[in-house]
């Protein structure tokens, strides 16, 4: 109600600037209330383009390109711990990396970036809520791609095979639903006031659920 009242009787010189990758998510109270302006995803060919100049590794180039991330932030973000990471837990939860089962008690033994030297617990926090956006997103990213296989040329070779395999199984299409679900669910309680461990905790059993 207060932010409706604000959107209709703003003061004078105020603008309001609500930004989602969800619109159809927005109250339509909201929604009559503001001026709608759509912006269009960067094309892959701009991510390729500067991927290639900076010398990244076309697999990087792949994940960054659908992260959502900035493309000038290329080079910043496959350095960073939290990508990096976000992608180990990725492919451990395939499991190519590890073993899935252990993929929470991981999370918080080796994965969980934690403050250290010159690193303050509020920059590990949003370090790791960096993290596990990301790993959430690439849930979503493959929940997507199994409802839709990529082809070999678009993707790393290890990653079109677990798709195919993810789509080999009974049921897949509903199980591929439900996977996109659970990671939009909890990458949209990723914020700095909840507890990451204990989401993690809830999130990884709501994906082992799914698994058996």
């Amino acid at each position: 109600n207060s932010i409706l009242k604000f959107l209709e009787e703003p003061n004078s010189g105020v603008y309001a600037i609500l930004t989602t990758e969800h619109l159809e998510q927005v109250l339509p109270t909201v929604r009559s209330r503001c001026v709608i302006v759509p912006f269009v995803s960067i094309a892959q060919a701009n991510y390729e383009q500067e991927g290639k100049a900076l010398g990244l590794d076309s697999e990087d180039v792949f994940f960054l390109s659908r992260l959502g991330h900035p493309y000038q932030e290329m080079n910043e973000r496959v350095g960073g711990q939290a990508y990096q990471t976000a992608k180990a837990m990725f492919k451990q939860w395939l499991g190519l990396n590890g073993y899935r089962v252990m993929l929470a008690c991981d999370y918080d033994v080796r994965y969980r970036i934690k403050a250290k030297g010159s690193l303050t617990s509020s920059q590990a926090k949003a370090m790791n809520m960096d993290l596990l956006q990301d790993f959430f997103t690439m849930l979503m990213m493959f929940a997507t791609d199994c409802l839709r296989p990529q082809s070999d040329e678009d993707c790393p070779a290890w990653y079109h095979e677990a798709v195919q395999q993810f789509g080999s199984q009974p049921n897949a299409v509903q199980e591929a639903v439900r996977l996109f679900h659970i990671a939009l669910e909890e990458k949209d309680l990723v914020n700095s006031t909840n507890d990451l461990n204990l989401l993690f905790d809830k999130a990884f059993y709501r994906l082992e659920v799914l698994h058996e």
